[in-house]
């Protein structure tokens, strides 16, 4: 099984921190991981580069997003926090899955985007 990409772990990582008051990456991990049935073997495939698994970086890269589209916040110390707009988010009838289309509805999250492009000259 490949690795999913990191667009498929937006919602697992948004219905775990549900589940907490905040938490740290690595302590998301196994809910996603469960969440998204994904088999331990996954997790073993690692970045080149920092020896990273590549899971967990596709789990930080959602939860950057999903932070700049004001769903989640970091707490100093605490880790990634659900904010009031994801706690409304999974209140209502919410996607079965988000991407960075349903991302773009949110202002900040459009801005945070452009900007990107712009530095990358794109």
């Amino acid at each position: 099984m490949s690795t999913p990409s990191y667009e498929s772990f937006m919602m697992p990582a948004l219905q775990a921190l549900l589940e907490v008051d905040a938490a740290h990456v690595q302590d998301l991990a196994p809910t996603v991981q469960a969440g998204m049935g994904l088999a331990d073997a996954v997790w073993t495939e690692t970045l080149p580069w920092n020896r990273q698994p590549v899971v967990l970086a596709r789990l930080e890269a959602a939860l950057r997003d999903l932070r700049e589209a004001h769903l989640v916040r970091m707490d100093c110390g605490a880790g990634y926090a659900l904010t009031d707009r994801g706690r409304a988010l999974l209140a209502q009838d919410a996607p079965a899955a988000i991407d960075v289309a349903f991302l773009a509805q949110y202002e900040e999250f459009a801005d945070y985007r452009e900007q990107f492009s712009r530095r990358r000259g794109a």
